[in-house]
C-alpha cells in the first residue's frame, strides 16, 4: 500500500514540476524532478525515468548549464531509443542542437542534425519530420542563410507549428525588416498568451526586448517591465533591463545590473555581454 501511495505522490510531484517549468519556477521544479527521478530509477520505471530526464534537461538548458543539459539529452536519446519512443528521441536531438547553437557551436549542431536525420530515416518516422525541419531552420537562421531559412520556414508553416511567428520574426530580422519582425513577434505573443504559459511568453518577450534595443527603442523599458511579471530567468532579461537603464542615462544602475548578471547566467554569458559590461564600466569611471 505504501509503495502505491509513494508512486502516486511521485507522479504528482513530477506533474507539478512540469507545471512549474511552464511558470518559470525553475528552482522548485528542479528539486521535485530530482526527487521523482531518483524514485523512478529506484523502482526502474522507464517511462517515469524518461519523463523526468526530459524535464531535468529542460531545466539545465533554460538555466545555462549546457554541459549538464547535453548529457541529460544524451541519456534521453539512449532511453527513448531503447523504449522505441522515436519522436521523443528526435526531440532530444532537437534540444541538443538548440544547446549547441547557444554555445555558438554550429559544427556540433550539424553533427547532431545528421544523427537526427539518420534516426528519422531508419525509423521512417513521418511524425518526426517537422522536428528535423525546425532543426534545419534553426541552423539556417544561425548561419544567416536567407534562402535556406525561407525554404525551411515554408515547410514548417505547413506543419501547423505552434509558435511559427517567432521564426517568421527571426527571418524578418535577418532580412532587416524590423517593422515586420515586430508584427510577427506580437502575433506570437497573442498565441503564447492564450496558452497562459509564462515560459513561452518570456521567449517571445525577450525576442521583442532584443528588437527594441535597436528599433522602436522607446518601447524597451515598458516591455522589460512587462517581462518582469512572468518570472523570467535572469538571462537575457536582465541585460535588457541594463540597456533600458543605460538609455535613460542611469549608467550606474546599468553597470550594477550587468555585474550581477555576470554572476548568474551559467554558460549563456557571451563576449558581446562582456563588451557591454566593459562599456558601462568605462562610462561610470569617466
Amino acid at each position: 500500500q505504501t509503495s502505491g501511495n509513494q508512486r502516486y505522490e511521485m507522479k504528482a510531484k513530477s506533474r507539478l514540476a512540469g507545471f512549474l517549468l511552464q511558470t518559470n519556477e525553475l528552482n522548485r521544479a528542479e528539486l521535485l524532478v530530482k526527487e521523482s527521478l531518483s524514485y523512478a530509477t529506484a523502482i526502474n520505471n522507464p517511462h517515469a525515468i524518461i519523463s523526468n530526464l526530459i524535464k531535468l534537461a529542460h531545466i539545465y538548458q533554460k538555466t545555462g548549464r549546457f554541459a549538464s543539459a547535453l548529457s541529460q539529452w544524451q541519456q534521453v536519446v539512449v532511453q527513448t531509443t531503447e523504449q522505441e519512443l522515436y519522436d521523443l528521441a528526435a526531440n532530444a536531438y532537437l534540444n541538443q542542437i538548440k544547446t549547441n547553437l547557444y554555445q555558438q557551436n554550429p559544427v556540433q549542431a550539424e553533427i547532431t542534425l545528421n544523427l537526427l536525420s539518420q534516426l528519422i530515416q531508419e525509423q521512417d518516422n513521418e511524425a518526426a519530420n517537422p522536428v528535423r525541419t525546425e532543426a534545419e531552420l534553426m541552423l539556417a537562421l544561425f548561419n544567416q542563410d536567407i534562402e535556406a531559412s525561407r525554404h525551411y520556414l515554408a515547410l514548417l508553416s505547413d506543419a501547423d507549428f505552434e509558435l511559427i511567428n517567432v521564426y517568421h520574426g527571426d527571418l524578418a530580422r535577418l532580412l532587416q525588416q524590423p517593422e515586420t519582425a515586430e508584427q510577427h513577434y506580437l502575433t506570437a505573443l497573442k498565441t503564447a498568451d492564450k496558452t497562459g504559459r509564462f515560459d513561452q511568453m518570456v521567449q517571445v518577450m525577450n525576442k521583442l526586448n532584443d528588437l527594441y534595443v535597436s528599433y522602436n527603442t522607446h518601447k524597451l523599458a515598458e516591455n522589460v517591465q512587462q517581462t518582469a511579471k512572468l518570472k523570467p530567468f535572469i538571462y537575457p532579461y536582465q541585460k535588457y533591463r541594463a540597456i533600458a537603464a543605460h538609455t535613460k542615462g542611469n549608467h550606474i544602475k546599468a553597470l550594477s545590473l550587468m555585474q550581477e548578471l555576470k554572476l548568474k547566467p551559467g554558460d549563456f554569458w557571451q563576449q558581446a555581454d562582456q563588451a557591454l559590461l566593459e562599456n558601462y564600466k568605462a562610462l561610470v569611471s569617466h
